[in-house]
């Protein structure tokens, strides 16, 4: 999170863990011990942890995406899924901070699909009026966060 011009670091340098909130009460076990996170639902392995539950089909993130963008129904279900929390936990972080922007990284934010009607979902749930936030891919590659603490050590 930037707020200000500078990174939020929080009291004790564990600011911005924003995967680490509840999206779903009483959800997943997640590995930080709560339950129901948003890394838990939003990240690759869960939209193939969520396909293999359903249809005991093993795949990876990106081939479900592919499979849902062709129309197969059990993918399509899965990844419209997945866009619902995802707007879900986004209206979550404008209610609480107002943005003026989200800009999503990790490997699932390379699936165009999932940007595809977002803002539009959005600006139907936000509680703050106005203009919409704008949800953007990350320019930076997969390794973003490791370039982001390599200059936090700056």
């Amino acid at each position: 999170l930037i707020y200000g011009g500078k990174i939020l670091n929080g009291g004790k340098g564990g600011g911005g863990e924003i995967g680490h909130s509840t999206l779903i009460t009483d959800g997943h076990a997640c590995y930080c011990g709560r339950h129901g996170c948003a890394e838990q639902y939003l990240a690759g392995p869960a939209i193939e942890k969520a396909l293999f539950t359903r249809s005991k089909e093993k795949l990876s993130s990106e081939e479900i995406f592919k499979k849902a963008q062709e129309g197969e129904a059990a993918a399509l279900g899965i990844v419209n899924d997945y866009k619902q929390k995802l707007a879900d936990f986004l209206i979550n972080l404008n209610n609480i901070y107002d943005p003026h922007f989200f800009v999503l990284g990790g490997g699932v934010s390379k699936q165009g699909l999932i940007y595809e009607g977002l803002e539009l979902e959005l600006s139907k749930k936000m509680f703050v009026s106005g203009e919409t936030p704008g949800v953007y891919q990350h320019q930076l590659s997969d390794s973003a966060g490791g370039l982001g603490a390599a200059i936090m050590t700056l």
